[in-house]
């Protein structure tokens, strides 16, 4: 709509905002892309306040990314702008992304100089949501230093400020923070921290100080919705809870803690698999020692008698040639089993350690697919028919993603997984997996055309976030990913229709300028609120400057 009313500084607002929603979903390259194409509209127009933002947002996109050199050039610079504009709101906001940057540089000098600086201006300015945000970072940052009689100063002051602005999630934070340093504080054994009106004398008044504190906390985060703060509550007051003796209290908080991880993340940092390939392997190294001992004996049988001597050793030629070529085809075998289970990389791990490490890969582009009508057509097909037909479908679709980076997880009854983006990145992860699904579709279409009822429509759906991939089980184990992104994709296939590829709004982001794309509305998602959809209908192809669909 600004395009259409020709308001350049409503495109850069859109721009922007775009590229911040992409940011709180981690999602930065499009981040990055959005920010960047808001700059060059401010940078045109002469927009020194959007320059100063959004010059401060790609910083925070860097420093989110571990590029902190990076972070502190756009840092510095979106703090030149917003002083030269006197915009002290603005000058404040640039400041507090300075200290960041220069905590994760671990200047913990320079990121406390910043972020009082910041202060000193909400204080002026009377902006206490700023305010509470700055004290809170300085009290951390104190925690870096040990300084905990300053840290728990700030953190109490962060603490009345977001009581006074009735900030709930901040008032978690704070709770969760101060309760960390009384732990930490009756943890100490340095002795260079002096008892005063915050921090007692007694260690275990501070311990109890601490479970106190968590314990407030746990409401506040519950009330908010923050999983990962109350999951944070819970483990370290079960830490506490054991530390003063109370093991049963620690072991229900640590319970609650458990219930919270399976249900934010269910895959463990890692997975320890014995497996049938690399099994195999041991065996066949046995075999070829026993072998190798077998003809170092023959060969001291050569020296006694010479005719029979060349007699033996032509046979033991055709026993090693022989035993030598089963062993390679059987090695062939079992390692082309293993890479008909886990990818190539994954493979080669497990084969080198005899364990695979659960991974988190992100941006991928995860592909869930469903025939529609599969009850009927397998009533009117015999069993053996039916499963024929599943193959056909499923050789296909194995056919097709041979052409491009996809890596397939799993066939689920009627249901086909697949992943492009791991466990190699592809920067094409989300282009890659439509054209896919698009010459899966037409396949399907044609099969549908030449065997009418005797086969199933097909229905799509596509996400691209990140996940979490691994291997679980020791017998008939299995690769395969979790996590909300593969939530999301389950969820955009059950929404889609026969014959249609139903992508979400993360997808939709990176193939627009590529594929004709069709919105269709929002759908409610577990933990992320409502998602747009879109219809991918065609690829577009540019000609003479304009746009056509092929």
């Amino acid at each position: 709509m600004a395009s259409k009313l020709t308001w350049t500084k409503g495109v850069s607002e859109a721009y922007r905002c775009i590229g911040s929603n992409c940011s709180i979903k981690s999602e930065f390259p499009p981040a990055l892309d959005y920010y960047f194409k808001a700059l060059k509209i401010s940078e045109e127009t002469g927009d020194k306040r959007g320059i100063a933002q959004v010059m401060g947002y790609i910083g925070n996109v860097y420093k989110d990314e571990g590029n902190y050199n990076k972070a502190l050039e756009y840092e510095e610079d979106a703090l030149k702008f917003s002083e030269e504009l006197g915009d002290k709101k603005l000058i404040s906001v640039n400041q507090g992304y300075m200290a960041l940057v220069y905590s994760h540089l671990k200047n913990y000098k320079k990121a406390l100089e910043y972020m009082y600086q910041a202060l000193k201006i909400d204080e002026e300015i009377g902006d206490k949501w700023h305010m509470a945000y700055a004290e809170m970072n300085i009290g951390i940052f104190y925690g870096y230093l040990h300084s905990y009689n300053k840290t728990m100063q700030f953190a109490f002051r962060a603490l009345r400020t977001n009581e006074a602005l009735g900030d709930k999630n901040g008032m978690a934070t704070d709770l969760t923070n101060i309760a960390y340093y009384y732990n930490e504080i009756a943890k100490d054994t340095t002795g260079n921290i002096k008892a005063d009106s915050l921090i007692p004398a007694d260690k275990n008044a501070s311990l109890r100080k601490a479970i106190y504190y968590y314990g407030t906390a746990i409401p506040l985060n519950k009330e908010s919705g923050h999983l990962v703060g109350l999951q944070d509550c819970y483990l370290h007051l079960s830490q506490a809870d054991s530390q003063s003796g109370n093991y049963k209290r620690a072991l229900e908080n640590y319970k609650q803690y458990k219930r919270l991880q399976d249900s934010i993340f269910s895959n463990d940092s890692k997975v320890k698999v014995a497996n049938e390939g690399t099994q195999r392997a041991e065996l066949l190294e046995q075999k070829q020692k026993e072998l190798t001992n077998e003809i170092a004996s023959k060969r001291s049988l050569e020296k006694k008698v010479f005719i029979s001597g060349i007699v033996l050793l032509a046979g033991i030629i055709i026993f090693i040639f022989r035993n030598n070529k089963l062993l390679a085809f059987e090695k062939r075998r079992s390692d082309g089993l293993l890479l008909n289970i886990l990818p190539v990389k994954v493979a080669d791990e497990l084969k080198e350690k005899g364990t695979a490490d659960a991974k988190l890969y992100g941006p991928v582009t995860v592909f869930f697919s469903d025939f529609v009508s599969f009850t009927s057509v397998s009533e009117r097909l015999t069993p053996q028919q039916l499963v024929a037909e599943l193959h056909a479908c499923f050789k296909g679709f194995d056919e097709i993603i041979k052409k491009y980076q996809i890596e397939k997880i799993k066939t689920v009854g009627d249901a086909y997984l697949m992943v492009s983006g791991l466990p190699a990145a592809n920067p094409n992860h989300a282009t890659d997996i439509i054209a896919a699904a698009m010459e899966i579709r037409d396949f399907m279409v044609a099969r549908k055309a030449q065997l009418g009822d005797n086969t199933f429509g097909v229905r799509i759906g596509v996400n691209t976030g990140s996940v979490v991939a691994g291997i679980v089980g020791v017998t008939k184990f299995a690769y395969d990913i979790w996590g909300d992104t593969v939530n999301t994709a389950a969820r955009m296939e059950q929404n889609s229709e026969a014959g249609k590829i139903n992508i979400s709004a993360s997808t939709y982001l990176l193939v627009k300028d590529k594929y004709h794309c069709e919105y269709r509305g929002k759908i409610a998602a577990k933990n992320k609120g409502e998602i747009d959809m879109y219809f991918v209908s065609a690829k577009q192809e540019v000609v003479a400057g304009t746009y056509a669909t092929i």
